[in-house]
């Protein structure tokens, strides 16, 4: 019998972590699945970009010159120089190197960061002979002028405008026993919520919600698989490109179909216990099945925002990802390919703590200053997650996640991607076993039960029509729920599709980031 690599949560930090699996090539997956496009670097009001020439003063200023420098059209990677690719911008090309770790600034070229972009070699515009191609503009970034796409904004979100998307409360009542009190309206056409305290300081505990009917739901003891009890969120404060959230608890409603009935039209009231300053916002589900994902890139197999949208074996995972949740009747939205800065590339590729991992999480950007655009799933892709002297496949950053909050340290999920071009299915399957916590889903068996754990959280899970397996360390993948997408070990190969069941179904439409 097989010994099955864990996939462990961290639950009492809001991480769930997948633990180390093998390199088996999987058998080849069935079907042809459409390819997703790329769709960050294609702004939907820019110029086609119809001119005939190129702008470097290099002299290649011809369309598909061979040896085109930074800036330059092009039409595939063999019309750019040494080491550079063709990056579709428009519908035509911008030369550029992989990454800005090397050849950007010795061929006309500035690292900058734009916000739906992350950070890219762009041409510098007093590099550039003749006044910037159609469909780009010429822009001060920082402390260069570079020729950005028309609509490409130079501005990164502060916090501000996370807070504008997110329509965050900070002003509260106060209970009689001293709580914070937040009150928010459901509509008729929601279909679920994700309601999420967060703290300025150290401390939120939400305690109870308070239904439309008048009802009170007891959060600590009798609706409690969600997150942590408590955190001292000591850590987390300066985390993420904001540096003001402490900590956030996101609650989802409902969490399995036995709790439909606390989903109703009107205001609720959440109370959260709690002496620092604190901060509310909600986010509802529509019930429109498609989820967005931004892919950070950490220079992992020399995978960037530039090549990835275009490499076979990144696109198979994407693919099989597809395939997964295709059966819950959700898909591939949009797909954001954004390149992390070169600092977080050097620090971050290995992570080896829990710390580490939340900054690298906090990296995560507001995508506009509308609540409908943030809602996405920041994805960051590292070389290898050691932590504690074991080998992690994944980290969620929540189960659920924060919906929407980009730039906290609670934010998005982490996976190992060394196997991408080894075991793409293997890759995918961890991708959508990590984004299934991130939009709800418990483990079908938890590993960890002691008294402890079933005090915080709880061992079991809440959907009725998951099974349970009586011990995952001596049934291995001989567990009832071994082929579930949340069976918490890492299948052996991944040349099946995993089960979801109804329940879990249920969870995930109701999530409103699959919106």
């Amino acid at each position: 019998m097989s010994h099955p690599r864990i996939f462990a949560a961290f639950l009492f930090v809001t991480l769930a972590a997948l633990a180390a699996c093998g390199t088996e090539q999987p058998e080849p997956i069935p079907g042809k699945m459409p390819m997703p496009t790329k769709q960050n670097n294609t702004p939907t009001n820019a110029s086609t970009g119809n001119s005939s020439t190129g702008n470097n003063k290099s002299g290649n200023n011809t369309t598909s010159t061979p040896g085109a420098l930074v800036g330059d059209r092009c039409e595939s990677d063999a019309d750019c120089d040494f080491d550079h690719v063709c990056d579709i911008l428009q519908q035509d090309g911008y030369c550029r190197p992989i990454t800005c770790l090397l050849g950007c600034s010795g061929t006309g070229g500035a690292c900058v960061e734009l916000v739906d972009y992350g950070e890219q070699c762009w041409a510098r515009c007093d590099q550039i002979e003749d006044a910037p191609r159609d469909g780009f503009r010429c822009e001060t970034v920082g402390e260069f002028e570079v020729m950005i796409p028309e609509d490409a904004s130079s501005e990164i979100h502060e916090h501000d405008a996370l807070l504008t998307a997110l329509d965050v409360i900070c002003e509260s009542s106060t209970s009689a026993n001293g709580d914070r009190e937040f009150t928010f309206t459901i509509g008729p056409e929601d279909n679920g919520f994700v309601m999420v305290p967060y703290s300025l300081g150290l401390l939120v505990r939400p305690v109870t919600l308070v239904l439309p009917s008048g009802e009170e739901i007891d959060l600590v003891y009798d609706y409690r698989h969600h997150n942590a009890r408590y955190s001292d969120g000591s850590l987390l404060i300066g985390g993420g490109i904001y540096g003001a959230v402490g900590f956030s608890w996101a609650i989802q409603v409902p969490y399995a179909p036995q709790f439909g009935d606390m989903l109703m039209e009107g205001e609720y009231t959440l109370r959260v216990a709690g002496e620092d300053d604190m901060c509310f916002y909600m986010a509802s589900s529509r019930g429109k099945q498609t989820i967005d994902l931004n892919l950070y890139f950490t220079n992992v197999r020399g995978l960037s925002a530039v090549n990835a949208p275009f490499d076979e074996d990144f696109q198979k995972v994407l693919a099989r990802f597809d395939e997964i949740y295709a059966q819950q009747g959700i898909s591939i939205g949009n797909v954001r390919y954004l390149n992390v800065s070169r600092e977080v590339t050097t620090e971050f590729a290995i992570i080896r703590n829990i710390t580490n991992a939340r900054k690298l999480m906090g990296w995560g950007r507001a995508r506009s200053e509308e609540l409908r655009d943030n809602l996405s799933v920041d994805i960051f892709m590292v070389d290898s997650i050691v932590i504690q002297g074991g080998t992690l496949l994944g980290l969620s950053g929540g189960v659920p996640g924060s919906a929407g909050l980009h730039g906290s340290a609670s934010n998005g999920l982490i996976f190992n991607s060394s196997l991408i071009g080894v075991d793409n299915a293997m890759v995918a399957h961890i991708m959508a076993h990590e984004v299934g916590h991130y939009l709800g889903l418990r483990h079908t068996t938890e590993i960890i039960n002691d008294l402890e754990f079933e005090r915080l959280v709880g061992v079991t899970d809440p959907l009725e029509d998951t099974v349970e397996c009586s011990s995952v360390s001596r049934l291995a993948f001989d567990c009832p729920d071994a082929n579930n997408l949340m069976f918490p070990a890492a299948p052996q190969r991944a040349n099946f599709l995993p089960e979801v069941t109804e329940g879990q179904k249920f969870v995930l439409e109701r999530n409103p980031l699959t919106h």
